[in-house]
Formats: C-alpha cells, sequence, structure tokens
C-alpha cells in the first residue's frame, strides 16, 4: 500500500470513527420490555412478555416468561437479571418460553446452571455471565428521566368529570391532542384511586386514533397511593391500553390490591404490590419485599407502543454483547496512525 494510500484509509476511520460515535443510542426500555424492575422482583405469577431486573430475582414455586412477546425479533435476552436468582431446587422453576436468558450474579449460590433451574425452551440459552450486572443504575436513570419528560407535558384542556356526591365512574375523555398526537391529563392520585365516591374509571378517545408512537398520557400526584378494591376499567382503556401510560412521578409505595389495572404503569420510585392481573407494562423500583406481597397475578397484554421520551434523549445501551463499532474503528485508528507514524520517520 502506498503512503497516500494508507493516509486515505487513516482519514476514512477517523470519519467513520466520529460519526458512529455520534450516533445515538439508547435502552428503549418502556418499548422493549413488559416488566422492568431497577431493584428486586419477588416473582409469583408468570408474565407474557419480556423481564428486565436489576436486582435479584425470587422464585418461590414457578415463574414463566415470554410466552407471548409481541415482536417476532427479540432485541434482547426475553429474561435479563442483574443480581442473583433464588428459586426452588426443582429444574426449570423458571421458564423462558421464547428467546434466551442472562443471569449477572448466582443461581442459587451457583455460578452456573447446572442444575437448570432456569430453563429456555425453542432453542433458547441461558447464560450467566458476571459481565451482565451493573445496569440497574443506568435503567434507574433512564426510567427516571422519561418520567420526569412525561410529567412535563402540558394538559391542553382534556375533560374529567369525577363524581363528589354520589357513587360513579370517573370519566376521562380527550378533547385534543398536542403536536406530537398525544393526549396529556394530570390527574390527583389519592382523588382518583382512594376515593370511595369513585366505582370506575372510563376513558372516551372522542375520535382520535392513536397510533404507534402515541400516548394518553395521565400524569398522577401522589406518595403513597393504596387502591380501594372495586375499580373497574371501561372503555378505551380496555380497547387501547398499549397505548396508554400512567405516570406516577413521586410515588413511593403503591398497592394496587385486587384491581385489574389497564395500561402500562410507570413509577421508577416506587415498591409495588398487587393481587390482580395488570393488562399492560410495569417500570418500577421494586416490585414485593417478600413472597407475600410480590406479583399477586400475572402481567399480560402486548409491550407499551406509545410516545417514548428516551428517543429523543442520547443514551447508551446497556451491557452490549460485542465491543461497540466506535471502540474497534478508534482502536484501528490508533494502529494504523502508528503505522502511518513510522512510515513517515523512515521517509
Amino acid at each position: 500500500m502506498t503512503k497516500r494510500a494508507k493516509v486515505g484509509l487513516i482519514l476514512s476511520l477517523t470519519t467513520m470513527a466520529s460519526t458512529v460515535a455520534a450516533t445515538p443510542s439508547r435502552a428503549d426500555l418502556l418499548t422493549n420490555w413488559s416488566l422492568v424492575t431497577t431493584g428486586d422482583l419477588y416473582a409469583g405469577h408468570n408474565v407474557q412478555g419480556t423481564v428486565r431486573v436489576g436486582g435479584g430475582l425470587y422464585v418461590q414455586n414457578s415463574f414463566e416468561v415470554a410466552s407471548k412477546p409481541s415482536s417476532p425479533e427479540l432485541k434482547y435476552p426475553s429474561l435479563l437479571v442483574g443480581g442473583d436468582v433464588k428459586a426452588g431446587k426443582n429444574p426449570e422453576t423458571v421458564k423462558i418460553l421464547r428467546g434466551d436468558g442472562v443471569i449477572g450474579g448466582t443461581i442459587n449460590g451457583a455460578s452456573d446452571n447446572k442444575a437448570r433451574i432456569v430453563s429456555a425452551r425453542d432453542g433458547g440459552v441461558v447464560k450467566v455471565d458476571p459481565g451482565a450486572a451493573g445496569f440497574a443504575a443506568s435503567d434507574d436513570k433512564e426510567l427516571k428521566a422519561s418520567s420526569q419528560a412525561f410529567k412535563e407535558m402540558k394538559d391542553e384542556g382534556q375533560s374529567v368529570v369525577l363524581s363528589t356526591k354520589q357513587v360513579d365512574t370517573a370519566r376521562f375523555t380527550v378533547m385534543t391532542v398536542d403536536s406530537n398526537g398525544n393526549a396529556v391529563f394530570h390527574v390527583d392520585g389519592e382523588r382518583l384511586f382512594e376515593n370511595n365516591k369513585v366505582r370506575g374509571f372510563s376513558l372516551d378517545l372522542n375520535g382520535y386514533k392513536f397510533g404507534e408512537g402515541q400516548s394518553v398520557v395521565f400524569n398522577v400526584s401522589g406518595v403513597d397511593l393504596d387502591f380501594r378494591n372495586g375499580l373497574n376499567f371501561d372503555g378505551a382503556f380496555r380497547t387501547s391500553f398499549s397505548n396508554i401510560l400512567w405516570n406516577f412521578y413521586e410515588a413511593g409505595e403503591i398497592d394496587l390490591n385486587r384491581n385489574n389495572f389497564a395500561g402500562t404503569l410507570l413509577a421508577p420510585d416506587a415498591l409495588l404490590t398487587d393481587n390482580n392481573t395488570i393488562d399492560g407494562s410495569v417500570f418500577v423500583k421494586s416490585f414485593g419485599t417478600s413472597y407475600k406481597d410480590g406479583m399477586g397475578a400475572g402481567i399480560r397484554g402486548p409491550l407499551y407502543a406509545g410516545y417514548d421520551p428516551s428517543t429523543v434523549r442520547i443514551e447508551s445501551v446497556p451491557i452490549p454483547s460485542t465491543p461497540e463499532p466506535s471502540g474497534l474503528a478508534m482502536a484501528g485508528l490508533a494502529v494504523l496512525c502508528g503505522a502511518a507514524w513510522r512510515i513517515r520517520r523512515r521517509v
């Protein structure tokens, strides 16, 4: 290779490295996972989609994930655990029905999966990899940033009818959408979920159709929310829940009790407990503190398909399986720069 050709190659690699490094990448937590905890998960029931646990996964009897992932191509492992898995002694106590599993800690104290406590069906692979630990901090940052971004979205004059004199359904009606096609409600969590005058919730889209990347967002105030029982979700809550997001931006504890919750639940600082099915995705700090108050029912439904604030922020994808292209390019650039310097010295 001539000296001019080598210099040209160096310049090409320099351009490629700077281009790749400037390209934003992100975790896309909201649209790729059915359940995300930055802390521990006490799993008592199954999740139809993918699960990402920043802390430890605790399973008393059995736990199944990814029975119905909505995407035919899985971008990430169906089960990703940053901490330890503590489960029963029987093989296949934790089952991944589609896709792979990655465990960052130990499985019942073992640094491998020879006991097959965690199994993967349909050609999936389970890997114990200490390098997979430590993503909880970046997930926490991502979820909190998304929650704050949702909170700052403006209510453009939606209609809310909340009974104060007799038991009735709280009625939400979409009156307008913002420039991104989103409808935003700001509600008082205590008045909505702990009010004995409210028997349920009804959502009227008023002719609006919400597609991929568009949402009906409910920004909910309240630090400690204990849902009263017997709350029904009707109307569009049952037909469009993949485009509905409840943002509990300041909640530290949420107890859904025996209510069948509808929509994606985002509460990055909250300890969640429940005793009924959740039709949507869940993003919380931790799910339960023991087997008694963990997942009291399953999580089902398609992935969240609505507005995702992380798509406009530069974030790094945690746990890359291969070296980043920018790193490879810079490594090659360093080698070639050294070679070019030696050629110049000879000349």
